[in-house]
């Protein structure tokens, strides 16, 4: 009988991070999936106050190395400070669409992730990264 064994990830790595208002965010979470033309509702989480969806990259070999090294690494998270509703109503280019909020408490990442997003300074990072030359 084989062996299960769990391996979460280690860390996940955030390349870009966008707050947006609730006007703007909801729309746009509806107008990529129907983008896509999937005939899915659109979602995104929700704990503790913030709304969040994800951008991921594309599978390729190096994604899936990282992975396997226990390193996620997502190209954006899109958020906003809303409070919870189980669905959001929104017009995508005149139609009515629906963005769904799901609860994810349960997952420790994301709870991880909206206490480091609360906390998240964007200015003070990229000022903080900018290297001068002395004159």
């Amino acid at each position: 009988m084989a062996e299960i064994e769990y391996l979460p990830y280690q860390k996940i790595i955030l390349h870009e991070i966008r707050k947006m208002e609730p006007a703007e965010f909801f729309p746009f979470v509806a107008s990529q999936v129907e983008a896509q033309k999937s005939g899915n509702v659109a979602g995104a989480m929700w704990i503790d106050g913030i709304a969040f969806a994800f951008g991921d990259f594309p599978e390729t070999p190096e994604t899936v190395q990282e992975k396997l090294k226990g390193r996620l690494h997502k190209a954006v998270v899109w958020y906003t400070e809303t409070s919870f509703q189980q669905e959001k109503k929104v017009q995508v280019s005149g139609r009515d669409s629906v963005v769904r909020l799901m609860r994810a408490e349960k997952n420790r990442d994301f709870v991880n992730l909206v206490e480091f997003l609360k906390e998240f300074k964007p200015d003070a990072l990229a000022s903080a990264r900018v290297e001068r030359t002395p004159k």
